[in-house]
């Protein structure tokens, strides 16, 4: 089978949407995979090259304002003509995810494609809203990070207690919170790729971070109110020469 990838996050590095489309390939193993990057307009001519070659296509997207991001509006318009002038045909699956706590916040923007798809006459397979994608993004990273740490922590442990199921638990508890916290996200990322591999079409699926809404909303807040204090960067970026301001030092050296 010939899948096409769409990352579709304006971001073209470190996006949630790019970390999701990773996670599908698993249980894509052995088929034809192209993933191919749309972060925007730049980008448009090589994306819809694919199409012709492409029996299935995955977009992986964020939500912004309730609906999808604005190049991918102009996307769509571009790849409606595309689809009708080359006689395209493929089955289109969708994730799209959000800041929102709620999977079901991205309802809408799965519609969008959804309506697309009965414009163009692609082949609508289902999509998957997935609720609190940045925490996600983060947990997910962490889990690895913790595995590492947890690991060392148990060599240490087993050299100077005896080795039981308790002490298993306490060493990797971090680890075990992180990736529970991920795991209804991982299980839909799953399952959503095996429907793919079997050219299977279901309703859409909506899930969610396992973090409670009154701890969730909080540490959203402040995460916003930092990214926006550092005009979207973290701090050591910030504290980052640009290219310009070095060549200003090397055209007016001291």
């Amino acid at each position: 089978m010939k899948i096409l990838v769409l990352n579709a996050s304006p971001k073209r590095r470190s996006s949630a949407s790019s970390l999701y489309s990773s996670i599908l390939r698993l249980p894509l193993l052995g088929c034809e995979v192209h993933t191919c990057p749309l972060c925007g307009v730049g980008d448009f001519a090589k994306a819809l090259s694919f199409f012709s070659w492409a029996e299935t296509v995955v977009i992986s997207a964020p939500l912004y304002m309730d609906a999808t991001p604005a190049h991918m509006i102009a996307f769509l318009e571009q790849a409606d003509k595309y689809c009708k002038e080359n006689l395209c045909s493929f089955r289109l699956y969708v994730i799209s995810n959000s800041g929102f706590i709620e999977g079901r916040q991205n309802e809408l923007h799965l519609r969008i494609y959804e309506a697309w798809c009965r414009r163009t006459g692609m082949i609508w397979c289902g999509g998957l809203g997935i609720g609190g994608g940045v925490v996600l993004r983060w947990m997910c990273m962490l889990t690895g990070l913790f595995a590492v740490l947890d690991t060392g922590k148990f060599i240490f442990q087993v050299q100077t207690n005896e080795l039981t199921a308790l002490t298993v638990l306490r060493c990797y508890s971090s680890m075990l919170v992180t990736a529970a916290i991920c795991l209804p996200a991982l299980i839909c990322l799953w399952r959503m790729g095996c429907r793919i591999r079997c050219g299977c079409s279901c309703k859409n699926k909506y899930t969610r971070c396992l973090i409670p809404s009154f701890l969730f909303i909080p540490i959203s807040d402040i995460f916003m109110v930092i990214s926006a204090l550092t005009y979207g960067q973290l701090p050591h970026r910030l504290l980052k020469r640009s290219k310009a301001d070095l060549n200003n030092e090397k055209e007016c050296p001291l």
